[in-house]
């Protein structure tokens, strides 16, 4: 569709929906702010936001809060300095909700920092701080999607709606809705006629329920002990080469696909060099998610960090995941298949002609973080660069 025609479309389906320059605006807003193809100043990760920064601080002390250490963790003063932050943030926002409904957050946020850095050094304490934090932020979250809904219907201050607007957007992202998902059923709701503030929620927030995954493990005929690592919830199966494929409903054929994808990879290699190391594995479990989109993306994560187990066992082997990842939503026909993807570009030219010998492994580990998924770890080897 082109950018004319997706606006054009865009336009129907507010008037279907009978928003106002007001709605459509907010909409807009949320939408703009979660897109991962936005400028840096318009996506809401450039934004001080609530919602991200009480996140910020509870994650800090949820780390802290780790028994069984030698030594006190360190960085106590950074963890206080995303206290101050995320107490700033609420500051910012309380006139932008009900009077009164975030005074017991900040209270909350308050106490930490006068407590100064003892109090965040004790494991115990930062449990308990912790746990507090917790409630407070869900408490946070509550009043902003209120708000939102009373932007939404136009009982709000001026400006007061591209704020709410920018905290639903951090929601959305902090929940892990995939945007090609969160437009796609935006559009959906807006072309089914009216849409009011709570029907607005359940579709940027629906609920979390269960779905189906699948990736493709190379390196090794089996996985052993699958049952002991991954959530029992989970359910995982994996599924050696040439036995039957489990009942995905309308996924199965894809499943198949996807197994046979696997199947014909590793038999090229082989025919190809004789020497490569054979076998692998189909792997099956259940995640719960808010869209099919996040479902294959925390799919492959919690896949990813199950071979860490594997590989720390068997360091002579190399056990990867294939890029291909498949997800399906069940009772439904939804089915996606997602890849790593891979950018590519025209002509090509080095950085230089000429590399000193001290650059070759700064330009080595460059590399390697470019290609590697996992992003706590890609910002570390790019530090490591630098």
């Amino acid at each position: 569709m082109s950018l004319v025609s997706a606006e054009t479309d865009w336009i129907r389906r507010c008037g279907t929906a009978g928003l106002d320059d007001h709605q459509r605006s907010l909409l807009e807003g949320v939408l703009a702010a979660c897109d991962p193809d936005s400028l840096l100043t318009r996506h809401v990760s450039g934004a001080q936001t609530a919602v991200a920064a009480i996140a910020r601080a509870h994650s800090a002390l949820e780390s802290r809060a780790r028994k069984g250490r030698k030594d006190p963790q360190q960085y106590d003063r950074a963890t206080l300095k995303l206290v101050t932050g995320s107490r700033a943030a609420l500051d910012a926002l309380k006139p932008h909700l009900t009077e009164g409904v975030l005074d017991d957050a900040v209270r909350e946020l308050r106490s930490i920092e006068r407590a100064g850095v003892a109090g965040v050094r004790d494991p115990q304490d930062c449990e308990k701080l912790a746990t507090r934090v917790a409630a407070q932020a869900a408490v946070v979250r509550a009043a902003i999607t209120d708000g939102f809904v009373a932007a939404w219907r136009g009982i709000s201050a001026a400006g007061t709606g591209q704020r709410l607007a920018l905290e639903m957007a951090a929601l959305c992202v902090l929940e892990g809705r995939w945007h090609p998902y969160l437009t796609a059923d935006v559009r959906a709701a807006l072309g089914r006629g009216p849409l009011d503030g709570v029907r607005l929620l359940d579709v940027l927030l629906p609920a979390e329920r269960a779905f189906r995954v699948a990736v493709v493990v190379e390196g090794t005929p089996r996985l052993e002990s699958l049952a002991g690592l991954m959530d029992p919830a989970a359910a995982a199966v994996a599924i050696a080469p040439g036995e039957p494929v489990v009942d995905w409903g309308d996924g199965t054929a894809d499943l198949r696909a996807l197994a046979e994808l696997a199947s014909a990879a590793s038999a090229a290699r082989r025919a190809w060099s004789k020497n490569q190391a054979g076998g692998h594995v189909l792997l099956t479990f259940a995640v719960r998610a808010r869209d099919l989109g996040s479902a294959a993306l925390l799919g492959r994560r919690i896949a990813s960090e199950s071979l860490d187990q594997y590989v720390a066992g068997q360091r002579l082997a190399e056990i990867r995941l294939r890029p291909e990842t498949l997800a399906h939503a069940p009772g439904s026909h939804r089915v996606l298949r997602l890849a790593v993807p891979v950018l590519g570009s025209g002509p090509v030219k080095p950085l230089t002609t000429g590399w000193p010998p001290a650059l070759r492994e700064s330009l080595r580990t460059a590399h390697i973080a470019r290609i590697t998924e996992a992003p706590t770890t890609a910002a570390g080897l790019c530090w490591a660069a630098l």
